[in-house]
């Protein structure tokens, strides 16, 4: 009688408990959806509306401007395949460079001496570096100004992806890469056959980390980059409200264009933008969502 009790009392508890945890997660999700429903909503409504800040989470005079004036631009085109361009690079450049830094540090100190002096070296620069003034003076020195390569070789090498790495590998058993040394494999040999295909979690996540960061990235290309048909898209869409009559004048603007964004609500445009901005990782995320959770978790808790 006193085990039915107890079985009774831990099922109502654990009804109770997941009655909670449904309440928790499901305001979770209201805190992180509501704000694209609100943007969605805003970059569908038309100006007046939007002044009078009457737009909440349904459209009001429901138009598609927004988003006819940014992909009628004749630059908009342009600056995507430069995104597109420099997500493609940049990408293979870091994991490239990833992998075959964090290989030879993952295998141990016996096998490679000095090992621990230069994971002290990565993880000093990782704290430290030389700030953006003496980066921007070496990028021009090295003749990159204007470049997709100003844009990609500063952050060439992720440290933080390679620690990851470097931890996920260190998970791999050594008796496989021990019986791939005695059957004659070479170190190219051990990293493509054994290595890689089984650090293809921790792969993935270093994907959807390198390209939100060279997507979402602005700043550098108006630093580097002086001809606005070389910029990215999101240094092309943060310039348009920043400064839409200088920007006009040097990307060709027509009169009618200008004309057309000044029509339109600033905060509609934005909200356009950013929802544009987000689409390509959002894209990107369901193909990687299995492997992101157990590459992030075993890459960062193995020692």
């Amino acid at each position: 009688m006193k085990k039915a009790e107890t079985m009774l009392s831990k099922t109502k508890f654990s009804r109770l408990f997941d009655l909670c945890n449904i309440i928790v997660l499901g305001f979770c999700m209201l805190v992180a959806v509501l704000p694209f429903i609100h943007l969605a909503a805003l970059s569908l409504s038309s100006k007046p509306y939007v002044m009078a800040n009457l737009v909440f989470f349904r459209p009001k005079g429901f138009h598609l401007e927004n988003y006819d004036v940014i992909f009628r631009s004749r630059i908009f085109m342009q600056t995507l395949v430069n995104s597109v361009v420099r997500v493609i690079v940049g990408l293979t450049v870091n994991l490239l460079l990833v992998v075959l830094t964090a290989y030879p540090l993952s295998i141990g100190e016996r096998r490679l001496r000095g090992r621990n002096a230069f994971l002290l070296y990565f993880f000093f620069t990782m704290l430290f570096n030389g700030g953006m003034i003496p980066t921007f003076l070496l990028v021009r020195d090295l003749n990159l100004i204007n470049t997709l390569w100003a844009l990609i070789l500063p952050g060439a090498v992720q440290v933080f992806s390679i620690i990851i790495m470097i931890n996920y590998m260190r998970g791999i058993p050594g008796e496989l890469y021990e019986a791939a040394v005695l059957d004659g494999a070479g170190h190219f040999k051990v990293l493509m056959q054994i290595f890689l295909p089984l650090s293809l979690p921790c792969i993935a996540t270093l994907i959807v980390f390198s390209a939100v960061g060279h997507w979402n990235s602005w700043f550098d290309g108006m630093l580097y980059l002086k001809s606005p048909t070389k910029w990215p898209l999101q240094t092309y869409l943060q310039s348009i409200l920043a400064d839409l009559q200088s920007l006009s004048q040097k990307i060709g603007m027509s009169a009618e264009e200008a004309q057309r964004y000044a029509q339109i609500s600033d905060l509609s445009l934005i909200s356009a933008q950013m929802f544009i901005s987000i689409v390509p990782i959002l894209l990107l995320y369901p193909f990687m969502q299995r492997y992101f959770i157990s590459g992030i978790r075993l890459g960062s808790v193995k020692g």
